[in-house]
Order: structure tokens, then C-alpha cells, then sequence
């Protein structure tokens, strides 16, 4: 089953989060998209927010297996995911994508490492093949 969880929400602040423990569930079994879909012209500024409350913590690895005490932080973990679970993380900036300025989300190896950038093409592709959509 194909699963797509979206944000699309522009956000006041610089924080952005991402539905972790739904990550965590849908990976298991499951072909998961994380679709980020942006208005900022540098995605880089936002700070990518992840709450690891120790409840949190604690739950994702039961129902994973995984052990995340050596994880140090947010892109560390999603990284993970991603090589373990095989997660896609689309992110579509829209003022980047459209007026092809860059390529790169960012400065950080492991930031374009871990976000793939899509074209609104791609994403309205992925939804509409999805079998579960969520947005948040």
C-alpha cells in the first residue's frame, strides 16, 4: 500500500513538524511518502522539528524494533528511516522549483541527502496513485 503524508501548511515560524509517530507506523509495512510542499524561496531556513518526547521515544521503538538512543538529532533520525525503511521525503519548494534557482535544499550534505526536491508534477503524481493520503 502506498501512503502519502503531506504538509503543505505555510507556516508562521521557522518550525516545521513532521508526524513522526505516523512515520514510524506506516513504514513498517508500508511504501511511505513524506511530502513537504513549501512556499519559502530557501527551504534551508526552516528548521526541520521533531519532537522526541521520551513517551514518544519509547513507543516508536516498540513498535519498530529500532533502537534510537544513538540517534543525536532530528535529521539523524529521519535519515535512518529513510535508509531502513526505505521512506521517500519529496519536497516540493515552490519558488525554488518553479524559477529553477537551485538544486540544493540547503548547505548541509546530509539536508540533500536526506529531501529529495520534486516538481508539482511529481508530487500530483504520487498522490494520485496513493492509496492513503494524509495532510497535516
Amino acid at each position: 500500500m502506498k501512503v502519502c503524508l503531506i504538509l503543505s501548511k505555510s507556516y508562521k515560524d521557522d518550525k516545521v513538524f513532521i508526524p513522526l509517530s505516523y512515520l514510524a507506523f506506516f513504514s513498517r509495512s508500508h511504501e511511505v511518502y513524506l511530502i513537504i510542499i513549501d512556499e519559502a524561496v530557501n527551504l534551508a531556513r526552516k528548521n526541520f522539528f521533531i519532537e522526541l518526547k521520551e513517551n514518544i521515544r519509547q513507543a516508536i521503538q516498540a513498535q519498530t524494533g529500532l533502537d534510537l538512543s544513538y540517534t543525536k538529532n532530528h535529521l539523524e533520525f529521519l535519515e535512518m528511516l529513510k535508509r531502513k525503511f526505505r521512506i521517500k521525503i519529496k519536497v516540493c519548494n515552490t519558488s525554488t522549483i518553479t524559477t529553477g534557482l537551485s538544486r540544493r535544499i540547503g548547505d548541509s550534505e546530509l539536508l540533500n541527502e536526506i529531501f529529495e526536491l520534486a516538481t508539482l508534477f511529481e508530487i500530483t503524481s504520487l498522490i494520485s496513485e496513493a492509496d492513503l493520503i494524509l495532510y497535516f
